[in-house]
């Protein structure tokens, strides 16, 4: 058995959706990769946004009405720093992001810093999902590892210029922390036992193990149809 892989919020999710899917899909690596065209889009959308921030790039009329945000952060005195990867031990120390050790990391889209507090925006080209807990786990890593008072963490969602903010300081950082540990001993707990039972969901009908899951052909072939 390899040993625990190191965890970021995108695994975390996938293996709260399904824990089969996760294990068959990420862990083992069963089935290839698949760039499709959202995808595709919404890494050259990251692509322009990193580079405007590096370098001030001109940015394709789509997405001109994002440099301000970004020019106002740059003009406030904040140090800005775009496609940040941050990782952290079990303990909450520092590590590098492909550190042995790293237990939790994550690559955020952009972070602007001063001596006090942070703000984060993760750059959304997909549909509208506000669940605090990917920008919860960013926010901690940053509160932890650079000591500030506060962290302002939001998702921009580019598609309906539309945005969810969420904030860390030093009253909620212990509760997040609490929240984080006890979904990622559950992943452990099972990785050790190597048990990983099926969760279905309409997402079954699109997930790469259909055809091997008797749970999620079940769910196409007789709760999946109902639906429709």
């Amino acid at each position: 058995m390899k040993p625990f892989p190191a965890l970021s919020p995108s695994s975390i999710a996938d293996f709260e959706g399904c824990p089969k899917r996760w294990h068959e899909v990420k862990i083992l690596k069963k089935y290839p990769f698949v760039q499709t065209e959202s995808l595709t889009y919404g890494n050259d959308v990251h692509e322009k946004l990193e580079h405007y921030t590096k370098f001030q790039t001109p940015l394709p009329e789509h997405l001109e009405y994002v440099a301000p945000v970004i020019d106002a952060l740059r003009e406030g005195g904040y140090v800005l720093v775009a496609e940040l990867e941050l990782g952290i031990t079990k303990d909450w120390d520092p590590c590098g992001f492909w550190d042995k050790n790293c237990f939790l990391r994550g690559k955020v889209d952009l972070v602007a810093v001063n001596q006090k507090q942070a703000i984060l925006i993760d750059w959304k080209t997909g549909k509208r999902k506000p669940d605090p807990f990917q920008l919860q786990i960013y926010g901690a890593i940053l509160y932890q590892l650079l000591s500030l008072e506060r962290v302002d963490a939001g998702f921009a969602w580019l598609k309906t210029q539309e945005s969810d903010a969420y904030s860390i300081t030093a009253e909620n950082f212990p509760e997040i922390v609490t929240d984080i540990m006890q979904r990622t001993d559950k992943m452990r707990q099972m990785y050790e036992q190597q048990d990983f039972p099926a969760r279905t969901s309409p997402l079954c009908c699109w997930c790469p193990a259909l055809n091997d899951c008797k749970e999620a052909i079940y769910y196409k072939e007789n709760i999946g149809r109902r639906r429709k």
